[in-house]
């Protein structure tokens, strides 16, 4: 009975097994938890039972290499990424790859259901005492987890190999007080590890060295020349502001900034005085216009302490400055050379303006020499005025039964002697009725104009009647009668037998064309006081509806006496018969002679105006070519800017209006500026078809005026 019960006993293990390990297969079970067939076969291994070990080993190898899988798939999950440098977190990694993978209860109890109580209580109680020898390594059993592994240690060798020659380098290099390469280098060090207060540290001891340096290099540029003290200045000023954003820090750099920029500016001060001792007050001016667009690109914090101690330093010699160039102004005054006598007076101002506009004061004798340059300025006006005086006599036409002479004397006088008027100034449009031939004494300056009208006249020609297709007429005569086409197969409506019958009534049509002759020839030319002459304005044509809008040509149709058609219009339906109007005859009458003849006269106007309006708009450049040809002395060419840049000044005094009391005191700057765009805009505009040559010096009439003045005055 015993051997009886054991063979049972036998025989159920044998079926456990079966359903645990399987027959030479993997069974379902472990599949399904690879865990809990791991810690069964290992369990039943140590059974004592008689067993089939090598497939219980097999199966557990099986075993082992599923779970080390299912972790190896998370332990993948949690890898640093390749752009991750800590070192602390790969070598956290390799840790967790590199410890035994132990077997929690969580992971394979609950499918332990599948076993009886009796099994269950086993199982639990084999693993609690066999933890250790449960657990076992990933890399031993699976291949993955071996390739995994190592290529995180790789990783990691590389990432403390990078640490190891970065932290060489920060040593070397603090120690080579290299600062600014190990802050550089510290900061990818960051990326590896944490640096505690290494980057702090770094950084004091950086401002430190750096700051010592800076007062070092201070102090040897006071022994230098002024060019090379300033380049030196600017240098370390840039070298104050790299260590700045190097190291972060501002504190104890900028009393260094503030030490640079005041001996930079003295630097300025001193150079501006030695030019304006050696006399070259122009060079001065135009070196502080530059240092002041220096401090506003290279030095923009400090950019108002500096303007404003280089404009005292400049105002200290803007006395001087302006005493000699209104000695200039008054010498070229008397020598009659107005043009250059008002280049030295704007010269005077402009620096006296920029000094205002930099916010100082300039002291009193600047300001007097001010009002002096003024009062000069007014008698240079006075003595333009005389120059540019000029008349505009416009003399009546030959056989101008029309009054045109009369008319554009009217029209000149509206655009020319107006207190608005930007095109000409000192003109003066003569009123009186003149004869060509008798225009009394010219200046050089003066403009007559005269012509002839040859022809000037409206004929009507004859109407043109051209035969036009008739016009035919579904009129209101209708009657209902039998259908003739009744029953005829192939005819319209044959199914009908009575119908509709509507007479057709015909028109005959005739094009007439009625059209007006224009001829217009009238001649106008234009002479100057020293007798030249040249062509105005021409107008030799007969005229059409292309340049005129009054009407000179006109068609329309005209319709005769109607005759019946012997065809018919026929239709069942009364209702589908059309009416249409009988045709009217729509006479278009053309313009008046009187209309025409006053859109003629405003075309001639124009035209005369229009060619006036270009002849005096270009005085400015009549007066830069009335120099010498060829061998114009520098004097010369100066005095054709100066009165050029005056005349355009003149057109200019309409658009200028100022806000500005301050600038009202001395008014050249802003004057200067509306003047130089408005001579851009007529470049542009009035004088476009000038020549290149002409148009380029009407473009910088200031800047050329001063070259000149400046070598007249060797300074």
């Amino acid at each position: 009975m015993k051997k009886s019960l054991q063979h049972i006993a036998s025989v159920a293990l044998f079926s456990l097994l079966a359903i645990m390990v399987g027959c030479g297969t993997t069974a379902p079970l472990g599949n399904s938890n690879p865990e809990l067939g791991y810690i069964h076969c290992k369990m039943m291994l140590s059974s004592g039972e008689k067993i089939d070990s090598a497939r219980f080993l097999g199966q557990i190898k099986d075993y082992q290499k599923a779970i080390a899988a299912n972790h190896l798939k998370r332990f993948l999950d949690t890898q640093p990424g390749r752009a991750n440098l800590r070192v602390d977190a790969w070598k956290a990694y390799v840790d967790s790859l590199s410890s035994r993978i132990t077997l929690e209860e969580r992971g394979w109890l609950p499918d332990s259901k599948v076993l009886n109580k009796e099994e269950q209580a086993k199982l639990v109680h084999f693993w609690k005492q066999n933890q250790a020898d449960l657990a076992f390594s990933g890399a031993e059993v699976s291949s993955e987890w071996k390739t995994a592994l190592s290529d995180a240690k790789d990783r990691l060798t590389e990432l403390n190999r990078q640490k190891k020659e970065l932290m060489q380098r920060i040593v070397k290099d603090i120690e080579g007080c290299e600062y600014a390469t190990a802050l550089q280098e510290i900061v990818r060090l960051k990326a590896f590890c944490d640096i505690g207060d290494l980057e702090v540290n770094t950084r004091d001891e950086a401002a430190e060295f750096w700051q010592q340096e800076i007062r070092d290099n201070l102090a040897a540029v006071k022994g230098m020349e002024a060019d090379v003290r300033e380049a030196t200045l600017q240098a370390i000023y840039d070298k104050i502001n790299y260590y700045k954003a190097t190291c972060g820090l501002d504190v104890g750099f900028k009393s260094l900034s503030d030490e640079t920029i005041r001996s930079l500016a003295d630097c300025w001060k001193s150079r501006i005085a030695a030019m304006a001792q050696q006399g070259n007050y122009w060079d001065a001016y135009l070196f502080m216009l530059g240092c002041m667009d220096q401090a506003q690109k290279s030095f923009a914090p400090h950019r108002d302490t500096l303007v404003k101690q280089v404009a005292e330093g400049y105002a200290l010699t803007l006395d001087g400055a302006m005493q000699h160039y209104v000695e200039l102004a008054r010498r070229e005054f008397e020598g009659g050379f107005y043009g250059v006598s008002f280049i030295y007076c704007g010269m005077a101002l402009e620096m006296h303006d920029t000094a205002l506009g930099a916010g100082v004061e300039p002291g009193r004798d600047a300001r007097k020499w001010g009002q002096v340059v003024q009062s000069l300025i007014s008698d240079i006006d006075a003595r333009a005025a005389e120059r540019f005086a000029r008349r505009l006599i416009i003399c009546d036409f030959d056989t101008d039964q029309r009054g045109l002479a009369m008319k554009v004397r009217s029209e000149a006088l509206a655009a020319y002697q107006t207190p608005d008027n930007r095109l000409v100034w000192g003109l003066r449009v003569d009123t009186k009725i003149e004869d060509r031939h008798d225009v009394g004494t010219l200046k050089a300056n003066d403009c007559v104009v005269a012509g002839v009208v040859t022809d000037y006249s409206v004929e009507r020609l004859n109407d043109v009647l051209t035969p036009a297709q008739q016009y035919d007429r579904r009129s209101d005569s209708m009657q209902r009668i039998a259908n003739p086409n009744y029953k005829k197969k192939g005819l319209p409506y044959s199914d009908s037998e009575l119908i509709w019958q509507q007479r057709i009534d015909l028109y005959p049509v005739s094009l007439v064309d009625c059209r007006k002759k224009v001829t217009a020839d009238v001649a106008t030319v234009c002479k100057n006081g020293s007798g030249a002459s040249s062509e105005l304005f021409v107008l030799r044509k007969a005229l059409d509806e292309k340049d005129l809008k009054s009407k000179v040509h006109v068609s329309f149709k005209q319709y005769g006496q109607p005759s019946p058609s012997p065809q018919f219009k026929l239709h069942p339906e009364k209702s589908q018969l059309v009416v249409d109007e009988i045709p009217r005859n729509a006479r278009i009458d053309l313009a008046s002679d009187s209309e025409i003849l006053r859109e003629l006269d405003g075309l001639v106007i124009e035209g005369i105006l229009s060619r006036l309006d270009q002849r005096l708009g270009r005085f400015p450049l009549e007066i830069l070519s009335s120099r010498p040809e060829g061998n114009a002395s520098v004097k010369e060419k100066c005095d054709g800017c100066g009165l050029a840049l005056l005349y355009c000044e003149k057109l200019s005094a309409p658009d200028m209006q100022f806000s500005s009391a301050r600038l009202k005191e001395m008014l050249w700057s802003p004057r200067l500026k509306v003047t130089e765009n408005n001579i851009a805009r007529w470049v542009l505009g009035r004088w476009a078809d000038e020549s290149e040559a002409a148009k380029k010096e009407m473009s910088s009439l200031w800047d050329t005026g001063t070259g000149y003045a400046l070598q007249l005055s060797g300074k």
